[in-house]
């Protein structure tokens, strides 16, 4: 992602340009561990980033967050198309920024719906963000731009598989102690054989171990009464960077 930065920060500056790209990153971070409704959240936010950009590019606005914006309306849309500058400052992105946006307030992610988030509504997000940032790409670059949107445009694929009503984690190399981390993430409050069939471990006494390892570290909070597993505060952080080291990428 250091090309991506790069080209970001000689316009918009390293505060900035890493904001929206760790908000990039945190919405395909949450796709790939089915956090549909996170993941809406977090488009929001990049939607706020993109709107500043515009803003900076169409009227000279300040591009730091603490510029307010105001209510995502149709009338904004029509004051962008309205405004001279480019195209796709002017219509083309906007108007994909509005379509998450509308998603994120319609689909029980920011608002109570009779609708729920769902892997559909997310697939649309996270093309679409990945579409708007490779058009900022496009438009700053001064450069061959085309290795850097490749990246960008690289396919997600989730780290977990749901397959024949069984969850796996797609990497084998990865240990079964950050195996457990990572489903538990997806997914809380899991026995610990339900874990154990998870991660085709076969030897039980020592998956306990295991379970018991992570409960000292205070990783998981393991509740020997229920056999049930509960990931802590300090787990998820570390699921989080877990995810970010094996999430799986199309060549």
């Amino acid at each position: 992602m250091s090309g991506i930065l790069n080209t970001l920060t000689d316009t918009y500056g390293g505060t900035f340009s890493k904001s929206l790209l760790s908000s990039f990153e945190n919405i395909q971070q949450n796709f790939a561990t089915e956090q549909w409704k996170v993941c809406g959240l977090e488009a929001g936010h990049f939607v706020e980033y993109s709107r500043r950009v515009i803003e900076f590019e169409l009227f000279n606005a300040p591009i730091d967050i603490g510029h307010p914006l105001n209510k995502f309306h149709d009338s904004v849309l029509k004051q962008y198309e309205q405004a001279q500058g480019n195209e796709s400052y002017r219509i083309l992105i906007p108007r994909i920024l509005f379509s998450i946006y509308t998603i994120r307030n319609k689909r029980g992610v920011a608002h109570i719906s009779t609708m729920i988030a769902n892997k559909a509504d997310c697939c649309l997000i996270l093309d679409s963000v990945k579409w708007v940032l490779s058009e900022f790409i496009r438009l700053k670059s001064k450069d061959n731009c085309d290795p850097i949107i490749e990246d960008i445009l690289k396919k997600n694929i989730s780290i977990i598989w749901k397959g024949n009503g069984k969850n796996r984690v797609l990497n084998p190399n990865m240990s079964a102690s950050d195996q457990v981390l990572i489903l538990l993430y997806q997914k809380n409050y899991l026995g610990m054989e339900e874990l154990q069939e998870m991660i085709e471990y076969k030897n039980s006494s020592n998956f306990r171990k295991i379970i018991g390892k992570l409960h000292k570290s205070r990783l998981i909070e393991f509740d020997t009464a229920l056999n049930q597993c509960l990931l802590s505060p300090t787990g998820i952080l570390q699921a989080e960077v877990l995810i970010k080291k094996y999430s799986l990428k199309s060549n």
